[in-house]
């Protein structure tokens, strides 16, 4: 993006150079023509040599000045980047060094976490996957550690009782960096099933554990646990 604005602040400068240029070329032979009835055109010649002056000027200005803004716009949205990846980094190294053997994450499922991770990315790059393979959704409204579950399987009816872009928009914007990721969240030792914690009483995990299936579980104090399911293509 940068060296883009520097490309184009050079055109720029170019085009300035090309225009006056020509503008000071035909002062100067104007100049040296002798006055009489012909005035008026040198006149009109030296003042459309301004127009394009000023229509050049402005038309990159304005391509500069959106060239800027997008520059700030994706500093502040990339913000967390790093801190995010690090997070997430951080949290692995933590599961492979867990003094207890049945939560230490061992290298072969290390691997499985990090592969199911890039599939993660993968498919959040796709908005209409989301909608091309919708299983079903279910959602308790008690919380507790047995609740019981409403499956939904028509995804009208789901989306009226929490839209998939509440929870779609939040990792969209965590692997962008748009929002801070507080804690990256490894459940168990396999690799399949890990979470992402904003610090702001909301969590989302992602659930590999059934074959070419990937469940989004949303869980907050308001709506306790909402689980989208989708069917993995066997292509991905």
């Amino acid at each position: 993006m940068l060296k883009n604005f520097k490309i184009k602040l050079a055109i720029l400068t170019a085009c300035m150079s090309v225009v006056g240029g020509r503008t000071s070329a035909e002062n100067q032979r104007d100049v040296t023509k002798p006055q009489g009835p012909k005035i008026h055109g040198v006149k009109n010649i030296i003042t459309a040599r301004k127009v394009e002056i000023g229509t050049v000027i402005a038309i990159l200005t304005t391509v500069l000045a959106g060239s800027a803004f997008l520059i700030i716009k994706n500093s502040v949205k990339s913000k967390f980047k790093d801190n995010n990846e690090k997070v997430i980094e951080q949290a692995i190294t933590r599961a492979k060094e867990n003094n207890m053997d049945f939560l230490r994450l061992k290298p072969e499922n290390e691997k499985k976490l990090r592969t199911n991770i890039q599939k993660f990315k993968k498919l959040m790059d796709d908005r209409d996957f989301f909608d091309k393979n919708f299983i079903e959704f279910s959602h308790n409204k008690e919380g507790g550690p047995n609740p019981s579950y409403t499956i939904v399987k028509d995804k009208a009816k789901a989306e009226k009782i929490l839209s998939f872009d509440t929870i779609f928009n939040n990792l969209k914007d965590c692997l962008s960096g748009n929002i801070k990721l507080t804690e990256f969240l490894i459940s168990g030792n396999k690799g399949d099933y890990f979470g992402f914690d904003f610090g702001n009483d909301i969590k989302i995990y992602l659930d590999f554990t059934k074959n070419k299936e990937i469940s989004v579980n949303y869980l907050s104090k308001q709506y306790h646990c909402r689980r989208y399911t989708f069917r993995i293509p066997e292509n991905d």
